[in-house]
């Protein structure tokens, strides 16, 4: 068996291919690859999109399935590692419950007089995806 190494040079070491810029390389043009390259930064970017907008969508549908239902979670803290207790609402009553990784138990009925209920005022996060975008746009245009 005969080992061409004439092929070995042209392969790995491509002197012909920076000789002319103008020149295919594996049969793409430079505007074959650039166009290439846009292309798929372009689907990048509507894949990026879409994963947004669908993660929004679907953030808010589950937020409005577990809104304005009969069972609401009060209070929760946790005890130790995978064990929490609740407090829960139940129509008008107030329960607590136990819940570890494989099991939930019935703790204690609490009449509704002895609960405190904290309001919390509902508002934007902090630091939410918009607002983290844009900061980095931001600096991205005052760098350039």
């Amino acid at each position: 068996m005969k080992f061409d190494f004439n092929v070995f040079s042209n392969v790995f070491l491509a002197t012909d291919i920076f000789s002319n810029s103008d020149k295919k390389i594996s049969g793409l043009s430079t505007w074959d690859t650039f166009a290439q390259l846009f292309t798929i930064l372009v689907i990048f970017i509507i894949v990026l999109v879409g994963a947004y907008y669908s993660t929004k969508l679907l953030g808010k549908a589950q937020g409005q399935r577990f809104k304005g239902g009969n069972i609401e979670v009060i209070e929760t803290i946790s005890i130790a590692n995978g064990k929490v207790i609740q407090l829960i609402r139940t129509g008008s009553k107030y329960i607590v419950i136990s819940v570890t990784k494989d099991r939930v138990e019935f703790l204690a009925e609490v009449p509704a007089d002895q609960i405190k209920i904290k309001e919390i005022p509902e508002q934007k996060a902090k630091n939410s995806f918009d607002d983290i975008l844009r900061k980095v746009i931001s600096k991205k245009g005052r760098n350039d």
